[in-house]
């Protein structure tokens, strides 16, 4: 529905999948419903419910241990702080450290995705005019 451009449609089938996923007490249903609401939030340019969602999300993903869907989202978040509809340096600012600290939890090993994360976090700080905080 999303892909077609039914956002109405979409937002209602997520929200009664998280409904559903919370009734049954599955966290990582809940992660992913709470990932699909963060893409329809930022395909719709609501970066601040986009932002909030992924946030949720990468929180349960986060206790169910599940590293690869964290990466993902993660990486959703680095994404939507670099696009165009995002520029504000504040926003970086405070979800920047929580992507570094998940980063580091995830473990030593260099992988290409921590590579995209962190270029991309670098990339929004420049952009928003703080070359100094850029990776």
């Amino acid at each position: 529905m999303r892909a077609r451009g039914e956002y109405g449609a979409a937002k209602k089938a997520y929200e009664a999948a998280l409904e559903t996923a919370r009734e049954l007490n599955d966290v990582r249903a809940e992660a992913v419903d709470r990932g699909r609401l963060g893409a329809l939030a930022a395909a719709q340019e609501n970066t601040h419910e986009a932002c909030t969602q992924f946030e949720s999300a990468r929180r349960l993903f986060e206790r169910t241990g599940d590293t690869h869907q964290l990466a993902r989202c993660l990486d959703a978040l680095a994404s939507l702080l670099v696009s165009d509809a995002m520029r504000d340096v504040p926003e970086v600012a405070r979800h920047a450290p929580v992507i570094f600290a998940t980063l580091v939890r995830l473990g030593p090993a260099p992988s290409y995705g921590r590579a995209v994360i962190l270029g991309r976090l670098g990339r929004c700080f420049h952009m928003g005019g703080r070359p100094d905080l850029a990776v």
